[in-house]
């Protein structure tokens, strides 16, 4: 990269020492880690996912566009970011851009695999009666059950979550 060619990095810590605010007031307004911002900053992290980077070129009146061709985004994902932000959804860990009907879909592929292991384990604590159960250690049977019972409680928990999640998406969906 030639030396006059300035980075993410630099462009978004110029920008923010520009207008006078610390990397802590910065995460702060766009709802982001303290972390987040001094990693983009120093260079540690190249990229972030695109609602970041729009909250960031909001708050430090960059130009959207080039901070997603900077953090490196397909020209497709660039594409569907600046057709209609208020569509993006992200995941923090590959940073792709899921639309919200794709987030609704993979959540209830999740709902569904919350209660598969929720019928699971069900069915192995109503199976605690059967007669073969009498035979094995008390206490083995007393730790299994507890165990099973705190696995029941968080996957009850999870589907919650998930069913909280799609409900959230399908209202953004459905004011539209």
């Amino acid at each position: 990269m030639p030396k006059n060619e300035k980075t993410l990095a630099t462009i978004i810590k110029e920008a923010r020492e520009n207008i006078g605010i610390s990397q802590r007031e910065l995460a702060r307004q766009i709802g982001v880690g303290n972390n987040t911002i001094a990693r983009l900053e120093n260079g540690e992290r190249k990229t972030t996912n695109a609602l970041t980077l729009r909250k960031i070129s909001s708050a430090l009146h960059l130009d959207y566009l080039e901070l997603l061709k900077m953090a490196g985004f397909s020209e497709q994902d660039i594409s569907f970011a600046m057709q209609d932000n208020s569509n993006i959804v992200m995941t923090s860990k590959d940073d792709k851009v899921y639309s919200i009907d794709e987030m609704i879909e993979l959540d209830k592929q999740m709902l569904a695999r919350a209660e598969e292991h929720i019928s699971i384990l069900k069915d192995t604590l109503d199976s605690r009666d059967n007669p073969n159960y009498k035979n094995l250690d008390p206490d083995n049977v007393k730790f299994m059950d507890q165990q099973d019972e705190e696995l029941l409680n968080f996957y009850l928990q999870i589907k919650s979550i998930y069913l909280n999640r799609i409900k959230h998406f399908e209202n953004i969906k459905n004011s539209k």
